[in-house]
């Protein structure tokens, strides 16, 4: 399992966030992803990406799962 830093991409705004996730879990996220930026036809639709967390977001998901 690995932590994955997941982003909802759009024009004017962001979410995202941090989630743990199995390799064949990874791959299905990662389908998502190819098939939403295929499928955006511009610029302003919001799109998925995914990426492997770095060190400063899986600090911040740990202070995030104490709560």
């Amino acid at each position: 399992m690995k932590h994955y830093s997941i982003y909802l991409e759009g024009c004017d705004d962001t979410t995202s966030f941090v989630m743990e996730l199995s390799e064949s879990e990874f791959e299905v996220v990662k389908k998502i992803e190819e098939l939403s930026k295929k499928h955006s036809s511009i610029s302003c639709q919001p799109v998925l990406e995914i990426d492997e967390a770095d060190e400063y977001e899986l600090m911040e998901y740990k202070k995030e799962q104490e709560k």
